[in-house]
């Protein structure tokens, strides 16, 4: 009890004497003038359209890695299957890091974002076509057995299965591979397009910005 009237005694004498000397703690000042809390401000909302286009550059690497890794698993399908991987794994890389050089504020980020997609309509291309000659000569293999009387003699439910088969082979090719094409076109097209949209408004924002909120920016201070 002695021991505790004392701590307590003690700790007001210590906050008396602090009080009394100006020891007591009081808000550091802020290193920026209100003017430069507004500029800063200001900054912020003139960037949100640069932020968005780097937050979207990453999403669209996470998700075309996702697909690479998958691709390259399923290497027991073909090697196209695992070179499909590798080039989506590049292009996912070059997203991050264009991304990056966006957040810093990189006036050729745009450029290479846009190239990305570039590149990954390209690659979806060539699997698209690849496999779609692939399924053709499966139909026209079929085709010669269909019409080949010897191969497939006494067996009339063989056949019709096997002209059923070959009907399927000759239609879908076309719908799936074609609509990945047309899908990855415009997919492709309309995001390279919004990239390159945005190296005007990246211009736009560094010229309007002054050089030291740039600079606190490139270094994610603020």
């Amino acid at each position: 009890m002695t021991f505790a009237l004392f701590c307590s005694h003690s700790w007001l004498s210590l906050s008396r004497f602090c009080a009394d000397n100006n020891f007591m703690t009081v808000p550091s000042p802020s290193p920026f003038s209100a003017e430069q809390l507004l500029e800063l401000e200001k900054a912020k909302l003139r960037a949100k359209k640069v932020r968005r286009a780097a937050n979207i550059a990453s999403i669209d690497g996470g998700i075309t890695a996702f697909f690479a890794f998958f691709a390259m698993l399923s290497f027991c399908m073909g090697i196209d299957a695992v070179l499909l991987g590798l080039v989506l794994a590049w292009v996912a890389f070059s997203s991050f890091r264009g991304a990056a050089r966006l957040k810093k504020l990189d006036p050729a980020a745009p450029a290479l974002l846009a190239c990305n997609q570039g590149v990954l309509f390209a690659a979806i291309t060539v699997y698209a076509i690849y496999n779609w000659c692939r399924a053709g000569s499966l139909a026209a293999m079929l085709g010669q057995v269909i019409g080949d009387p010897s191969l497939l003699a006494g067996l009339p439910e063989l056949a019709v299965f096997t002209e059923q088969v070959q009907q399927i082979v000759q239609w879908v090719p076309p719908l799936l591979y074609g609509g990945l094409i047309l899908g990855s076109f415009f997919a492709q097209g309309l995001t390279a397009l919004y990239y390159f949209t945005r190296r005007s408004v990246l211009r736009a924002y560094l010229e309007s910005t002054p050089g030291w909120v740039l600079d606190l920016q490139c270094r994610g201070l603020v």
